[in-house]
């Protein structure tokens, strides 16, 4: 299996962690894909809106909340993305 760097979804986890990183104001390398997304890294809804916000406009995909609202980590939003861009 290849590094991180090697994995499709690396582009995506890495903008995500950039983001919730400068918007939480967390150091980036404390953000892991296993990270809960509603209960560590985004606990506000509002925030997780502006989130997905910004991810549709960086990725060009349409996130809903209620498919946010399904997800546990960071991984597993990561892996959405990738999965309708």
């Amino acid at each position: 299996m290849g590094s991180d760097s090697d994995s499709p979804t690396s582009d995506v986890f890495a903008w995500l962690r950039n983001q919730i990183a400068e918007r939480r104001q967390i150091r980036a390398e404390l953000i892991q894909p296993e990270s809960s997304l509603t209960e560590d890294l985004m606990p506000d809804s509002f925030e997780l809106i502006e989130l997905a916000t910004a991810v549709e406009q960086e990725f060009g995909v349409q996130i809903d909340f209620e498919e946010i609202a399904d997800i546990d980590t960071l991984g597993d939003f990561s892996n959405l993305i990738i999965s309708k861009r």
